[in-house]
């Protein structure tokens, strides 16, 4: 049989044509595909990954932390105790005292007593005769006795040192018998001992030994005539 030329071109050409057209199909796939999922580079990854992992940390916050109680009982600021108040006579104060009337008196130092009270320690020193005695104080390490300045032996931590104006020393024998014997008396409360030294040129001297240095107001009070001296304790 005598096929002519045309006859077989005409199948291959409907071949080629479907080759060419599923090539062209394929190739358009592929560029659909690229165009709807870009590469991405390894240093974008880094980063991407990097962000993550501080976006991942705990979030940091300025709000204060909460306080345990027993970090607030240390964090509290003691307050100062408030001083206790003064309960004896007048105005107490660490600081020398002196009294000097007008005219003094003629009075004769007949005794001393100390006696401790509620937030107080007194010491009173009677006198007998007429007129108002003055009086120095001052606070001391080294009690001495006044004139001679021999050390004086008291018992205590600090010493007032007392010297009471207008006590002459009598001139008549009954007078003198009413004079308190010069030497020690036992204390109270912040009083650890009183000395009595001797009565000098009208000054009587005692010396009061206590157990801390402590502010101190002295009172002249009549009816019976007496020295009143009030340690806070």
């Amino acid at each position: 049989m005598n096929l002519s030329r045309s006859f077989f071109s005409r199948p291959l050409a409907i071949v080629t044509s479907a080759g060419c057209a599923l090539a062209l199909a394929a190739c358009s796939t592929e560029d659909t595909a690229q165009q709807s999922s870009p590469a991405v580079s390894g240093v974008q990854s880094t980063i991407d990954t990097t962000e993550a992992k501080t976006n991942t940390a705990a979030p940091t916050t300025s709000a204060p932390q909460s306080t345990s109680a027993a970090d607030a009982g240390q964090q509290k600021i003691p307050q100062a105790a408030s001083p206790v108040a003064f309960a004896g006579m007048g105005t107490a104060s660490l600081e020398d005292q002196q009294h000097m009337p007008k005219g003094l008196g003629n009075l004769i130092p007949t005794g001393v007593r100390v006696a401790a009270h509620d937030g107080f320690t007194r010491v009173v020193i009677d006198l007998e005769g007429e007129g108002e005695p003055g009086w120095f104080t001052s606070y001391t390490d080294a009690p001495a006795q006044q004139a001679s300045g021999k050390p004086v032996a008291v018992q205590g931590n600090t010493f007032l040192n007392l010297d009471i104006e207008g006590t002459p020393w009598p001139s008549t024998p009954e007078l003198k018998e009413k004079y308190m014997s010069p030497g020690t008396t036992p204390g109270a409360g912040v009083v650890s001992e009183i000395n009595y030294t001797t009565t000098f040129e009208a000054q009587t001297q005692l010396i009061i030994g206590l157990e801390k240095k402590t502010p101190y107001s002295v009172t002249y009070l009549q009816d019976p005539s007496r020295v009143v001296i009030d340690f806070q304790n």
